[in-house]
């Protein structure tokens, strides 16, 4: 190989050489992107805030029971996220599908009219989904959401109310204590506890409560100020928010010593009477010590007085002695006790 060839083959050898390097250095670079443009995106989505309430409504353990129209208040705080889509439904029917069935109410609220339905429970559920707000491309997209999914078991009632047994009557700071079983149905406006004459059918109320008109379904008791011993008959009435006749408990029977008579002894020329003490105190107001025939009678406001003296009458013939106690807040004679007693 002559001279020119020679140099002519070491520059081509060199230039491949070079070409192979460059390939190789091309390669073997890794890309990395870096820059504002290329910032990692945190995947955690914030849960959708919600508040929701229904009016009017009784809750007993997990279940929502209702009647007549019920009014559901809503609200979503959704700060930078997009509402998709709103369903809510009842049982099988759709109360709200949006946006695929109409708009939203701009007060956040929608009546549940449970006469459409027959009594028995059901299921409310809702359904909301919105943006997940992490501005990613799935966000963007729609592929990314958040979720709230809630729903509620409710009982609708609408038949008229019942009442509500009395379970207990007992002697309680001086005065009578009646319980009974709370009302758990939905449609309750207030108890109105009464005492009055029962003949085995008929009750024919005479006493009004001081507390006659408890709101507070809870509040299940309340005082008989004025008993004071005897036999009374009582019930519990429930009174309805709507137009609807009153729910009448069962009548209930309460005994208890009232103040009788218990000796009469000769003193001299007098006859002592002794008569036992009222055992409620807190309702008592006085005794009256009376003699039939001469139409004379005796006050005693305190209530351990429990004797008088009485010149023997004279005559010869039987004379009646009677004994009133009377509570004190008389509203009606009916509350007064009497006892008599004639000596021959």
């Amino acid at each position: 190989m002559d001279r020119f060839h020679f140099f002519n083959y070491l520059k081509c050898k060199r230039r491949f050489i070079l070409l192979l390097l460059i390939s190789l250095v091309t390669t073997s670079c890794t890309y990395s992107p870096n820059g504002s443009n290329f910032i990692e995106i945190s995947k955690k989505v914030d849960p959708i805030q919600a508040e929701i309430n229904f009016s009017p409504v009784f809750v007993d353990a997990d279940t929502f029971k209702i009647y007549s129209n019920v009014r559901v208040d809503y609200n979503f705080e959704l700060g930078d996220k997009v509402l998709r889509r709103m369903q809510v439904w009842f049982g099988n029917d759709t109360l709200i599908d949006f946006p695929r069935n109409g708009s939203l109410n701009q007060y956040h609220t929608f009546s549940l009219r449970t006469s459409n339905y027959p009594d028995g429970v059901r299921k409310l559920n809702f359904r909301v989904l919105t943006s997940s707000a992490t501005n990613s491309i799935a966000d963007l997209s729609g592929a990314e959401v958040a979720v709230f999914e809630k729903s509620w078991l409710m009982e609708i009632d609408n038949a008229p109310p019942t009442g509500v047994p009395i379970i207990s009557a007992e002697r309680k700071n001086g005065s009578l204590e009646l319980r009974w079983k709370m009302y758990k149905r939905p449609n309750f406006e207030r108890y109105l506890p009464r005492r009055g004459e029962y003949d085995g059918k008929n009750f024919s109320p005479y006493v009004f409560f001081n507390d006659y008109r408890i709101t507070n379904r809870g509040v299940t008791s309340a005082f008989d100020r004025l008993y004071i011993g005897g036999t009374a008959y009582y019930r519990v009435v429930i009174s309805p928010v709507d137009i609807f006749p009153q729910g009448y408990g069962p009548v209930f029977k309460f005994e208890d010593e009232y103040p009788q008579f218990i000796k009469i002894d000769t003193v001299g020329s007098k006859l002592r009477f002794t008569w036992s003490s009222c055992k409620y105190p807190a309702n008592f107001g006085f005794y009256r010590f009376g003699h039939t025939e001469s139409g004379k009678s005796w006050t005693f406001t305190n209530v351990a007085d429990t004797t008088f003296e009485l010149e023997l009458p004279k005559g010869g013939t039987p004379q009646e002695f009677w004994l009133r106690t009377r509570p004190a807040d008389p509203r009606d004679g009916r509350t007064d006790l009497i006892d008599k007693i004639i000596i021959q």
